[in-house]
């Protein structure tokens, strides 16, 4: 089975899209404790391989990023979608 891209993804028709989301922009999903998700991927630039990581602490509601200092447009839509799943918008 073909693997879908963050485009291919419908917003709304899964209840873990962010989690889908991310896998298929590469990402491994850790998730460290109730409080904190990892979500994380090799990234080849300037000939060295970075590990790149996007963290949701759910306790405190904040974003960390390491090794990434700009999003792509389907990344922005997975925090996104995470964001929302997480209820962080109330």
């Amino acid at each position: 089975m073909k693997e879908k891209t963050a485009n291919e993804i419908k917003l709304g028709t899964a209840q873990n899209q962010g989690d889908e989301m991310f896998k298929a922009l590469g990402y491994n999903k850790k998730q460290i404790t109730d409080e904190f998700i990892d979500y994380s991927k090799k990234e080849l630039r300037y000939k060295r391989e970075w590990e790149i990581c996007i963290d949701f602490n759910c306790y405190y509601k904040y974003l960390i990023t390491k090794n990434k200092p700009y999003f792509c447009l389907e990344e922005l839509q997975a925090i996104n979608k995470k964001v929302k799943e997480l209820g962080w918008y109330e």
